[in-house]
């Protein structure tokens, strides 16, 4: 074998199962080399195209859409806030009736509303449903309004099932239906009440305002304090 023969087969090499000289092996690193360059170069692109751009809206853009993106919060908020008033009453008090209910009620309602307004005041904010359409703030007080005939269905629902449950013991006679509407017009008349307190004073605080109780109410008032 001669000196120029076996000088090449010394400098081969296996690449994926070939025998290359170095030559070929100079030219698949630098074929490797540029490959390389080509995907980071992508990558990056991609990468700033992604900051930039992003269904249509700048970074800052997308960041800003988020943050005024407003999901329907349903009836916790309202519930929440009656139930911490409820609370606070009756550690004020020692225990509370319907009457205090349904001030905690319209109380809530206000409250709720109040913080609505104050979300809108500057006209310059535009806040935006999850399907991307805007979102206004008189559908935000129409989820309120659902909301609270919400509560008063489950007011109402609740008087009737703890009168159910203290006629079928005896402690009250024959349940009126007269009693049940009476009750829901308190609620309803609280939320009228405080949201009148609020656009006449532009401030909202629970008042102990009085709300006719009937006969069963009031029976029931003392039969929940027990």
């Amino acid at each position: 074998m001669s000196l120029e023969v076996y000088s090449r087969q010394s400098k081969a090499f296996q690449y994926d199962g070939y025998k290359i000289n170095s030559e070929m092996r100079e030219h698949i690193n630098a074929e490797k080399s540029s490959s390389n360059v080509h995907k980071d170069r992508d990558t990056v692109n991609f990468s700033a195209e992604g900051r930039n751009m992003c269904y249509g809206f700048g970074v800052h853009d997308v960041k800003d859409r988020a943050k005024h993106t407003v999901v329907k919060p349903g009836i916790a908020p309202l519930f929440d806030t009656i139930s911490r008033t409820l609370k606070t009453v009756r550690e004020e008090k020692g225990s509370y009736d319907y009457s205090d209910i349904a001030n905690a009620c319209g109380y809530a309602y206000a409250k709720c509303f109040s913080e609505i307004e104050k979300k809108y005041v500057n006209s310059q904010d535009k806040y935006y449903n999850l399907d991307g359409t805007p979102c206004t703030k008189k559908q935000e007080i129409a989820w309120l309004d659902e909301a609270y005939e919400e509560k008063i269905n489950w007011e109402t629902a609740n008087v009737r099932i703890a009168a159910g449950r203290e006629q079928f013991l005896g402690h009250i006679p024959d349940i009126s239906q007269k009693d049940i509407e009476e009750y829901e017009e308190n609620i309803k008349n609280a939320k009228e009440q405080y949201i009148k307190q609020y656009q006449e004073k532009g401030t909202v605080k629970l008042q102990h305002l009085s709300f006719g109780q009937s006969s069963l109410l009031q029976k029931l008032s003392e039969l929940m304090n027990m």
